[in-house]
């Protein structure tokens, strides 16, 4: 899977009415997930971890944004057999 080139997004009008209602509905719906914990996803698995980091807002330390598991003591080994995908998780 090829990363497509970085390209900034267009500057918005904020002074037309839609934009900025397009833009509190888009910040309500991401505040909604503040919180919520994301696993790592590789392929399609998605892995639970025991180890966790929480990041917070800066404007507001006391707000956590979200809480991701993290794999640092381990290895996920993937090797391919034909049409098949095999994956495990190896201590260090």
């Amino acid at each position: 899977m090829a990363i497509p080139k970085f390209k900034n997004e267009p500057f918005t009008d904020f002074s037309k009415k839609s934009n900025r209602k397009d833009f509190q509905k888009a910040l309500t719906k991401i505040k909604e997930r503040f919180g919520k914990e994301f696993p790592i996803i590789i392929g399609s698995e998605e892995i639970y971890t025991d180890e966790k980091s929480a990041s917070y807002n800066p404007s507001k330390p006391e707000e956590i944004i979200g809480v991701g598991h993290r794999s640092a003591l381990s290895t996920r080994l993937i090797h391919f057999s034909g049409d098949r995908i095999y994956s495990q998780v190896r201590s260090r």
